[in-house]
């Protein structure tokens, strides 16, 4: 597929001695072989004895083994986070970072806040505002204590949601405040890769969109709801797929970035009944961007894509884990498989 990124890196040797620690530890995350392993295990067991040796090795004291294996992959995730951030030198950075369970936090605070009996989840204590004080700022409505576009998405959620009382009208706008957030602080660094990682993250989202409303013959006028802003791809152009047949929405797309993967993605919806495939491209996709940063020798577009990439490998081995117990044949588990960030 096409890359996104044909820019250039800026060198920034503050960053040089955490990009050669993480070039070792990128040998060390599981490459598509591996995981290809793990979904062709004959049963649940033989998976997990192929997890010995690998940090997804299940602890052996208490508990079911699918707690046992939920809590390794969040442990893990936490660690990696643990890992990169401390090697984060400017704080738009680790905000960047971070950002997305700030966002993630503050869907659940809203939803305890309008919707009645909603679910108590947890707070994530990954994100860089600490957990307890978003709780005491969103509960004493200080709202202008926290980033500008952090309050706005509060403010929008709100009346978004006063609109129809439908909760997912909450997490448009959340994710809509959280792209913007992202871009502004890619922009306070000045780092063209992280304006074209958001641009790339708002585009696939929306790709995924027009896919599932057209797929459900949903009203276009929704598609205006769901429009994470900042991609490459105008909204008019979005809306315009929508109302044309399936064989000529490729055409449309033909002088943006994303021609193939459409033209693959969407050609697999309809004659699979899936959208399977289409995920999947899009997973590649954004494993191809973060790939570009292999490059770089230093600088601190690496450290973003090693913990991106080490988030979708933890997805990977959650995805196999339940296809397993869901007793799903190897072949259909491998095709939902993204590329791997492993060198």
């Amino acid at each position: 597929m096409a890359a996104l990124w044909t820019g250039e890196f800026r060198e920034d040797w503050r960053y040089a001695f955490a990009v050669g620690a993480l070039r070792v530890l990128q040998t060390r995350l599981l490459d598509s072989s591996r995981l290809n392993d793990l979904a062709n295990s004959i049963s649940l067991d033989e998976m997990v004895a192929r997890l010995a040796g690998t940090p997804y090795a299940p602890s052996t004291e208490g508990g079911t083994l699918s707690e046992k294996i939920e809590t390794r992959l969040k442990d893990l995730r936490s660690a990696a986070y643990e890992l990169i951030i401390p090697m984060c030198l400017d704080e738009p950075l680790k905000r960047f970072l971070q950002g997305p369970e700030d966002f993630r936090n503050l869907k659940i605070l809203l939803r305890r806040t309008l919707i009645e009996n909603s679910p108590e989840l947890p707070l994530s204590d990954l994100g860089f505002i600490n957990p307890d004080q978003l709780q005491q700022d969103f509960e004493g409505e200080k709202y202008d204590a926290l980033p500008p576009d952090m309050a706005r998405a509060i403010q929008d959620a709100i009346v978004a949601y006063y609109d129809d009382k439908n909760p997912r009208n909450i997490d448009l706008a959340v994710d809509r405040g959280a792209i913007m957030y992202r871009r502004t602080l890619a922009a306070e660094l000045n780092n063209q890769y992280l304006l074209g990682l958001c641009a790339l993250l708002a585009d696939l989202g929306n790709i995924r969109s027009m896919a599932r409303l057209k797929w459900l013959e949903e009203d276009s006028k929704l598609l205006a709801s769901t429009f994470l802003p900042g991609g490459l791809i105008e909204l008019s152009r979005l809306q315009g797929a929508l109302a044309a047949s399936w064989e000529a929405i490729s055409a449309m797309f033909f002088a943006t970035p994303y021609a193939q993967l459409i033209e693959h993605g969407l050609g697999s919806l309809v004659a699979d009944d899936s959208f399977l495939h289409l995920e999947r491209y899009c997973d590649d996709y954004l494993t191809d961007y973060l790939k570009a940063t292999n490059q770089v020798v230093a600088g601190p577009e690496p450290l973003v894509a090693y913990l991106l990439g080490a988030e979708q490998e933890i997805r990977s081995v959650r995805l196999i884990f339940s296809a397993k117990q869901a007793n799903l044949p190897a072949e259909t588990i491998r095709d939902r498989l993204a590329l791997t960030f492993a060198t």
